[in-house]
């Protein structure tokens, strides 16, 4: 029996060490001792992307412990239209962008010790979202996560903060990574392209309040659906009728399909 039981924790090991001993992309350093609160010190921001998987992952350092009894608050902020001037004023000292919708990453270690939660959307209206949580040491969390629900573009530029396990309410944030310029995340032109084609249809205003419109060159008899971030699908219109009445609907991110094409829309 401790032969079976010795032979499982080899295997545990083993399976362990090859999730974690992946290529990651360095997007930024950042200094230690330059928070201005008592939050997480990012130390680096790495990422990698499997397109043929659908999948994305971020790998936060930091120069502090991140503890299970830790309070832990990540926010990224994302540029998906690749505009940098439209959108929500980043909190933190980085003001080389405004950012569209987020992705809360936060840890209550009072309430909740050891239990990560994450929020993707606006400030307004953060819905929960599914992401696998990695920590092969105190001082390193893994974030992974389908890129079809963070941007189906696959195309973004990105602000990474640390703040309090508040941070999905508040979006303030007391570390930025970087602290004067911006991440940018290009899909690998090398792997299998997804469906999405940035370029079927141009949609504006974006952000909107209550009606959008597109430009479509294709099918005529093409639906135009509307969905949230799960794929639920919330609305239907031909296409050609060009526009859609979304003021009914509460403020956050959403999807526009027409065809084999899908855009971010994020309502206000």
């Amino acid at each position: 029996m401790k032969r079976l039981n010795l032979l499982a924790v080899i295997i545990l090991l083993l399976s362990t060490q090859t999730s974690h001993a992946q290529t990651y992309t360095l997007l930024t350093t950042d200094a230690a001792g330059d928070e201005t609160q008592d939050v997480q010190d990012i130390s680096k921001i790495s990422y990698r992307i499997n397109t043929a998987k659908d999948s994305i992952w971020f790998k936060i350092e930091t120069h502090s412990q991140m503890l299970a009894s830790s309070h832990i608050g990540f926010m990224f902020g994302l540029d998906t239209n690749l505009v940098g001037t439209t959108g929500q004023a980043w909190s933190g000292t980085n003001t080389s962008m405004k950012y569209d919708h987020a992705l809360f990453v936060y840890q209550n270690g009072l309430m909740e010790p050891g239990v990560v939660h994450a929020d993707i959307g606006t400030l307004a209206a953060p819905m929960p979202c599914s992401v696998s949580i990695q920590r092969p040491d105190n001082k390193t969390m893994i974030v992974g996560m389908k890129m079809s629900v963070l941007d189906p573009n696959g195309d973004f530029n990105m602000i990474v903060g640390s703040g309090f396990s508040d941070v999905q309410s508040t979006g303030t944030t007391f570390d930025d990574a970087p602290e004067s310029t911006v991440l940018q995340i290009r899909k690998p032109t090398t792997s299998v392209p997804t469906v999405t084609n940035r370029n079927a249809f141009t949609v504006y205003p974006n952000p909107a309040t209550h009606t959008i419109r597109w430009e479509y060159k294709g099918n005529t008899t093409t639906d135009a659906l509307l969905t949230d971030i799960t794929g639920k699908v919330l609305a239907s219109v031909p296409a050609a009728t060009q526009q859609l009445d979304i003021k009914a609907y509460q403020p956050g991110v959403y999807l526009l399909k027409i065809g084999d094409a899908t855009t971010r829309i994020v309502k206000e």
